[in-house]
Order: C-alpha cells, then sequence, then structure tokens
C-alpha cells in the first residue's frame, strides 16, 4: 500500500518510540468483542483493541487510534486509568452525545479537514482535547503511483457511502468507458456496454483476509489507467472519498466530486477538479463531457494537483505533525 495507510507510526518509529499494535480482527473472525463492537455501533470503540490496550496501559505513554472511535470506552473510563495520553483521528462528524463524551476526554484529536476541526472547536469548549487539523496526502515516493495512462476512462473505487446510482445515469447519458466498484451491489447492470463494474468476490486483486474488498494495488492500478477520478457521494455530511481523491492527486489525474463540506481540500479552489451538487446526474454529465473533450483540460488539472500535494498535501506534512504532536518520552505507544 502506499506508505500514508499506516497513519505516521512510520515517522514515530524512526522518532525512536517503540510500538506495539493491537491485533486487528476482520469481521469474519468471529471475535466475540469484535462482533460486540459492531453491535454496539462502536459506540464503546474497538473492544478486543481497547483490551489489548488496557493490558498494557501502565507501561505505555500513548494510545493511538488512526479512527475517531476506537478509544471511546478507554476515554470513558480514563478517569480510573493512569495518565497516558489518547490520541485520535476524527474523520467524520461527531453525531451523538456519548461520542462527543468520548472526544472531550480526549487528549489530541487530529482533524482530516478543516471544517471539521472548527466544529469540533465550537462543539467541545470545555475540553480537554488539543485539536489540530493535519493534511493526509500521499507518499509521494511509493512506487505504486506510476501513471499507466487514460484506458480505463473514469474510474469510481470507492468503498462506502457512494451514490452510484446517480454516477450510473450520467454514465448513461454519455456512453464513456468506466470503471466502477460497486462493492455494495447498488447497480442492477452496467449503465452502458462501456462500463465495467467490480463486484465483491472478484479473484484479481482480492483482499485474501476480507474477501468483499480488494488489495491497495489492485485499485491504484485501475486509478493509475483512469481518465477522471470519480468520487460520488451518497451522504455528503461525512468524509468521503480521501483515499481515492488521494491517490488522485499522486497520479496526477482530474477530480470529478459530489461537493461536501467535509471534503479535505477544495478541488475547484486548487484547480485540480470539478464540484457537482449532491444527486445531479445532469451535472455529472456535464462535468465528464466537458473533461473527455478536453485533454488539454485534464492534463492540466492533474499536473495542478500533482503540484500541490508536493507543495502542501502529501504524506510528509502528516509525518511532521503527528510527530510533533507525540512529544512524550521515547518509551512506547
Amino acid at each position: 500500500m502506499p506508505g500514508q495507510h499506516v497513519w505516521g507510526l512510520d515517522a514515530l518509529a524512526a522518532d525512536g518510540h517503540v510500538i506495539d499494535f493491537a491485533p486487528f480482527h476482520e469481521p469474519g473472525d468471529r471475535s466475540l468483542l469484535e462482533r460486540l463492537s459492531f453491535r454496539t455501533r462502536g459506540v464503546l470503540g474497538h473492544l478486543d483493541q481497547e483490551a489489548y490496550a488496557l493490558r498494557r496501559v501502565r507501561s505505555t505513554d500513548v494510545l493511538y487510534c488512526a479512527d475517531q472511535a476506537g478509544l471511546a470506552g478507554i476515554a470513558l473510563g480514563r478517569r480510573v486509568l493512569p495518565t497516558t495520553q489518547l490520541v485520535s483521528v476524527v474523520h467524520h462528524p461527531l453525531g451523538n452525545a456519548v461520542r462527543l463524551a468520548t472526544v472531550r476526554r480526549t487528549d489530541t484529536l487530529i482533524c482530516l479537514s478543516r471544517t471539521l476541526c472548527s466544529e469540533l472547536e465550537r462543539a467541545l469548549p470545555r475540553r480537554r482535547a488539543t485539536v489540530v487539523h493535519l493534511p493526509w496526502g500521499p507518499d509521494l515516493a511509493s512506487p505504486l503511483y506510476e501513471p499507466l495512462g487514460e484506458g480505463n476512462g473514469i474510474v469510481s473505487a470507492g468503498k462506502s457511502n457512494r451514490d452510484l446510482i446517480t454516477l450510473a445515469q450520467a454514465l448513461a447519458g454519455t456512453e464513456s468507458i468506466a470503471v466502477v466498484y460497486d462493492l455494495e451491489r447498488q447497480l442492477a447492470a452496467p449503465p452502458n456496454d462501456s462500463v465495467r463494474v467490480v463486484h465483491p468476490g472478484d479473484p484479481d486483486g482480492i483482499d485474501p483476509v476480507s474477501h468483499g474488498a480488494y488489495l491497495a494495488r489492485r485499485v491504484v492500478r485501475d486509478i493509475a489507467a483512469s481518465s477522471i477520478v470519480a468520487i460520488p457521494v451518497r451522504d455528503p455530511g461525512r468524509l468521503t472519498g480521501l483515499t481515492e481523491a488521494t491517490d488522485a492527486l499522486a497520479l496526477a489525474k482530474p477530480i470529478v466530486a459530489t461537493r461536501s463540506p467535509y471534503f479535505p481540500f477544495d478541488i475547484e479552489a486548487v484547480g485540480c477538479g470539478i464540484w457537482v451538487q449532491p444527486g445531479d446526474a445532469q451535472g455529472w454529465a456535464r462535468a465528464i463531457r466537458r473533461l473527455l473533450s478536453d485533454p488539454d483540460a485534464r492534463k492540466e488539472m492533474g499536473s495542478t494537483g500533482r503540484r500541490f500535494a508536493e507543495r502542501e498535501w502529501n504524506y510528509g506534512s502528516f509525518h511532521a505533525g503527528l510527530s510533533e504532536l507525540v512529544s512524550t518520552p521515547r518509551r512506547q505507544l
């Protein structure tokens, strides 16, 4: 996978920290605590990982989770726990009082969008947490980021919260070549004969541990051969499409995406893409036709996005920010 998917742990290791990974259970493992976490919708965190951490908490300086809900149970009970620093990455808005209570008891909240950062600062006026914004951009040195032309046409490679119905309506009207990952089986059939739909279970590049998903190298390869990266979003009230947008920047591909206040950067302000309003199939069709008819515009948008990543939106920035935040004695995380 590209390096950004280890969420800065390589930087912490380089700083001299000793890192202990709490074992992660896939849903198919049938772990009792993991099943309980699922049934409670994560309101108490990842119980199996928290149990592992609690057995080691007295010799640990920092508990770090790249998921905003993962440490929820420990955060709620931290008054009876040793003074261990809690650091969480916040992806989405917090929807209820219990989740707000957990982040209020966290020491450092790393937000992936400025909008979310501002909302948390307003929602948590009395908090112990330091709220910061860090860009989670591409590891530009990854060997996976090698452009492979434009043979795949439009590529939509998301896993969740995708509005594939609207995208399919737009593709049906344009007769565009496309690759669409439909892991929730939203589409009864491809919108036209030029669209290849990827369902769970395709043996090429399947994740051997999580059979409903695909390995990053297969997905990045498809994006590397795209002319446009499409990010159609069903619910714009949460952060969606960060992984594909990051890949698009690294591969110098233009982006068309559903407008969302929680998207990590403004693709039109940067100059690397086009916004479409939620549910606007005609808007999607116009954006697709515009870019497909203008190779120079596609190239310029892609190059602008790559320069933006090189300048400020890259994994090195996340590296540096996390290293500064985790400034405890170098013992164990």
